[in-house]
């Protein structure tokens, strides 16, 4: 109980709480730059671009696919268990980013593919 306006008033171990402190949060370079709203609206106009291109030219996201995992056929031991990891998670990226913009049997065509002639 607070004896004075100048003291601080005195609690109980019941009374106290536990409190989340809260650290500021860091921007990246960019963000500090041109700000978090102008930083997404790039990104989604990339986004956009990149969809307007692969509407354009499916056969340039295939060849992508394709030359991805034909390289990682090359590989054995450790190496190629990462590259066919690596591969299967671009390609699920690939299918997420275009899947309105080119076929999915394309870009399963093209993988199997780039793994027959690897």
């Amino acid at each position: 109980v607070a004896q004075s306006n100048n003291r601080l008033q005195s609690f109980s171990v019941e009374d106290k709480q536990d409190v989340d402190v809260v650290e500021p949060v860091e921007l990246s370079l960019f963000a500090r730059l041109v700000g978090e709203d102008t930083q997404a609206r790039v990104i989604e106009s990339i986004g956009t671009w990149a969809n307007d291109k692969a509407k354009e030219n499916p056969g340039c996201v295939e060849r992508f696919v394709c030359e991805t995992y034909k390289t990682g056929e090359t590989m054995s031991g450790i190496p190629y268990l990462f590259m066919s990891l690596t591969n299967a998670a671009v390609s699920f990226m690939v299918a997420e980013q275009f899947g309105e913009a080119i076929e999915m049997e394309a870009i399963t065509r093209a993988a199997k593919y780039g793994r027959m002639t690897g």
